[in-house]
């Protein structure tokens, strides 16, 4: 048995004879409806052991294929200057600067998306 296309996931729903599965693919959360035919090993029922679950039925958007982003980590840069903060110290003494510099720089990227997420 090829032991390799098999992955530890965790159960995240069941619906009729689908399994919702939950696993990491290079750091990445992934989703996907998987058949009980596919589970390798049931576990505790939180997780389960299955085979190649990427053969499974994708769930959720590729959010990278919505919206292309336009900031840049310049842009960043320039926000957080703005804001003052200007060392890890000002980052970690103000958060809420930092947070105001990333909605200053990620802004249009997020009205980008909300509007790519209207339209579908």
């Amino acid at each position: 048995m090829d032991t390799s296309t098999h992955k530890v996931c965790q159960t995240i729903l069941h619906k009729n004879d689908l399994v919702l599965v939950q696993w990491l693919r290079n750091g990445s959360p992934s989703r996907a409806w998987i058949t009980p035919d596919m589970i390798v090993e049931q576990g505790d029922g939180q997780q389960i052991v299955v085979e190649y679950p990427e053969g499974g039925i994708p769930f959720g958007e590729e959010w990278s294929r919505m919206v292309t982003l336009q900031a840049t980590e310049r842009d960043l840069e320039k926000n957080l200057r703005l804001q003052g903060v200007w060392t890890v110290e000002d980052a970690q003494s103000r958060p809420d600067a930092v947070r105001a510099a990333l909605q200053a720089t990620y802004g249009l990227d997020a009205a980008a998306l909300l509007r790519a997420v209207k339209e579908k």
